[in-house]
């Protein structure tokens, strides 16, 4: 059996959530850090909320879930521009552009 060296240390991260909130909690685990800060921020720009549970329309004292199927609702909610998986990986020091 083979081994990784002894120097090398990895991470693994295990995450359970409801199948209603599979997409968005997915979509917060692609990508760098600051492509999920951007896109919850244009989010907020255009009166949503975006977490790891998922999309929500603000409206005065109400909010109601957006049904969100596939990646692509997100980004047709909130930016209108789907962002590839390959254009999300990023470093943490640059910031997207919209």
């Amino acid at each position: 059996m083979c081994s990784p060296p002894q120097d090398i240390h990895r991470r693994a991260d295990f995450i359970f959530v409801p199948q209603r909130d599979w997409i968005c909690s997915v979509l917060g685990w692609i990508g760098s850090a600051a492509f999920e800060r951007s896109l919850r921020h244009v989010a907020s720009q255009q009166g949503y909320h975006l977490s790891n549970h998922g999309l929500e329309k603000l409206h005065l004292n109400e909010s109601r879930f957006i049904p969100v199927k596939r990646e692509e609702d997100i980004f047709t909610g909130t930016c209108s521009v789907v962002i590839t998986t390959h254009a999300r990986i990023r470093s943490s020091r640059q910031s997207m552009i919209w």
